[in-house]
């Protein structure tokens, strides 16, 4: 057991952020499952063993997404500021950006905003607000048909 847990050791320590986080969600899913099966009488060696393996690497991965984690912190504060930040240019550019009659923001956003902002509104009626605003961006020619469509789409799947 102990020569198996320094391999999974071994091996976990190789994993990046991102691999660790989907093992670790692969792990508690299979451990919810595990943990779901149900048998009258005693548990099976096999069943009681793959229970603990999957603690433990649970428990291992946690462990080293924290290493991770506390890598890339002291990496954050080790390194000198990357850029030089102009108060005034920013306030500047601020400026011209809100004088602007035009402001830039992904359709999607836009619809999920608007979805929000609608939140008193009844369902049914929020969603023919949504539904009216992706027929008129189509019609008026600000977005392709299908883009209006998809649109469309997406706001049926809000709930």
């Amino acid at each position: 057991m102990d020569t198996l847990r320094s391999i999974r050791i071994a091996e976990i320590s190789k994993y990046d952020l991102d691999y660790a986080n989907d093992s670790l969600t692969w792990a508690k899913d299979k451990l919810e499952k595990l943990k779901s099966t149900y048998y009258e009488g005693n548990i099976p060696n096999d069943l009681f063993l793959d229970i603990h393996l999957t603690v433990d690497d649970i428990y291992l991965m946690e462990k080293r997404i924290g290493q991770l984690l506390d890598k890339q912190l002291e990496e954050y504060h080790a390194s000198p500021p990357s850029y030089s930040w102009d108060k005034k240019e920013a306030c500047r550019l601020l400026k011209e950006a809100v004088d602007t009659e035009s402001i830039v923001i992904p359709l999607g956003k836009l619809i999920n905003v608007l979805h929000s902002s609608l939140w008193r509104i009844p369902r049914n009626d929020k969603l023919e607000v949504l539904k009216d605003i992706c027929v008129i961006l189509g019609t008026e020619g600000y977005i392709s048909v299908p883009r209006a469509r998809q649109l469309l789409e997406e706001c049926a799947g809000y709930e």
